[in-house]
């Protein structure tokens, strides 16, 4: 398998930034500052007992000042690992996170993604609402959704999530900033749209931005959730 150093030619790490999720367990006794927003979403037990999410996603992002339009689907086990099936203009990728590691396979030719590419991809995890809530208790919460804000710290995030949620509980805007060659970037994530999928509530639009420049506008044509029974 070969290794790949961050730098220009890794241009996978950024296209994973508008398809983040990744698998993990949920435990007992959750964040009670999160708790609030998965009631609002359709149940903390809901998301305690989401087994398989897939996503069909249709992005137009820009890439290093290039518009492309990107079909993508997302599944993502809990527990287990997350993989994107990416259509480019070029072939199909697929990328598979999955204990920390970041693995890209094109043309039967695995990449494993290292250093700054990764860990761009691994923080860009915690972006999607589904992750946030199945792994509340990993994170520290200040504020309570009565205030209408909350201020999350995950880990590998070198600052707090900035949560804005809606007259409903839900969440509209998330920012942060993050490091990316040596420059700090203020990051934001807008959350619309919101459909009941099999209990839950989810976001069918995603747009993000980097700088206040929009970077990527991301639709769900179709969703799929796989819940235990209670």
């Amino acid at each position: 398998m070969r290794r790949a150093s961050p730098g220009p030619g890794d241009l996978q790490a950024m296209r994973l930034l508008f398809f983040c999720l990744i698998a993990t367990s949920a435990v007992a006794q959750p964040s009670e500052g999160l708790a609030c927003v998965a009631d609002a979403l359709g149940g903390a037990g809901r998301f305690d007992a989401l087994r398989q999410l897939t996503l069909d996603m249709l992005t137009e992002a820009d890439v290093d000042g290039v518009t492309t339009r990107t079909r993508a689907q997302l599944a993502v086990a809990f527990p287990g690992e997350a993989r994107w099936t990416v259509t480019l203009a070029d072939g199909e990728q697929t990328t598979t996170v999955s204990e920390g590691r970041v693995v890209v396979a094109e043309d039967e030719v695995e990449t494993e993604l290292m250093d700054e590419p990764a860990h761009l991809v691994r923080q860009s995890l915690w972006l999607t609402l589904p992750v946030l809530l199945a792994r509340r208790t990993e994170v520290a919460v200040d504020g309570t959704c009565d205030d209408g804000l909350l201020l999350v710290a995950a880990p590998e995030l070198p600052e707090p999530l900035v949560l804005n949620l809606d007259a409903d509980g839900r969440p509209s805007l998330l920012s942060t900033f993050r490091e990316r060659g040596g420059q700090r970037e203020y990051l934001s994530v807008q959350y619309a749209d919101y459909r009941h999928v099999d209990g839950l509530w989810l976001p069918f639009r995603v747009t993000q931005a980097v700088g206040g420049e929009l970077t990527g506008d991301t639709r769900v044509e179709r969703a799929r959730l796989r819940v235990d029974a209670p």
